[in-house]
């Protein structure tokens, strides 16, 4: 009975936390990003719009990826898609930019690289400067109640246990665009020798980068007073 309770009272506390507030929410077409959003639809029907950022795929323009995204999806009158391209600097326009600065309360920036084998300069432009323009952009909100970053839990895999603080980063945005610069400047990468010699004790390029960002997240909480929060979710699968 007390358990009821308390999920009945935990679950009120996190629609009413979401009542009206804006979401700005990047991934969204990922399979941890969709249940995010299916989430949100479904049990915080107070919840005001709900921005989603995402990209073009082969042999579908951003529009027909949204539409096909949302065809099996929950529905909500309260839901506005908006959609924007990822860049480097997240492609925004001037008008839409303005729009998030203008109403965005909670961003929870879950888009990554996931793909372990990808060339480490487009796994640390994407989800380490990523997420510096997210942070960026999430400084100009001056109606901000939350910044959320979705990490992993294997971005500090070699403690035991994990626990939930911060740890010190493998490197700093230097070192990133360092290393950008010498895999884009050769046609065939890094060699695998450099890279396990970049990655280290981190299990591949994806928890190295996911625990590099999680340092700049940190940093610019501090120096930008940014109410910010890491979630580092492990294996996930959906529930049917």
């Amino acid at each position: 009975m007390n358990m009821t309770s308390d999920s009945k009272k935990s679950d009120g506390q996190i629609r009413n936390f979401y009542a009206g507030k804006h979401v700005f929410l990047t991934g969204c077409t990922g399979f941890y990003g969709s249940l995010i959003l299916e989430k949100l639809l479904r049990t915080c029907t107070e919840i005001g719009n709900v921005y989603i950022m995402t990209r073009e795929k082969k042999n579908l323009s951003i529009q027909e990826r949204t539409e096909e995204f949302f065809k099996d999806k929950v529905s909500n009158k309260r839901f506005l898609s908006q959609t924007f391209s990822y860049k480097s600097d997240l492609g925004l326009s001037t008008e839409d930019r303005q729009r998030l600065v203008n109403n965005v309360n909670i961003i929870i920036h879950n888009a990554s690289v996931v793909y372990f084998e990808a060339k480490v300069s487009l796994i640390l432009r994407t989800n380490v400067l990523g997420t510096q323009k997210m942070l960026e952009l999430a400084a100009e909100c001056p109606s901000l109640n939350a910044f959320v970053y979705v990490s992993t839990a294997y971005s500090h895999h070699y403690t035991n246990p994990i626990e939930e603080k911060f740890y010190a980063p493998p490197g700093d945005l230097k070192m990133v665009e360092d290393i950008i610069r010498a895999d884009e400047e050769n046609a065939a990468g890094l060699s695998k020798e450099a890279l396990n010699d970049i990655v280290g004790k981190w299990l591949n390029q994806y928890a190295f980068s996911k625990a590099v960002a999680e340092g700049i997240v940190e940093d610019f909480a501090r120096r930008r007073s940014l109410p910010c929060l890491i979630y580092r979710p492990s294996i996930s699968t959906g529930s049917s």
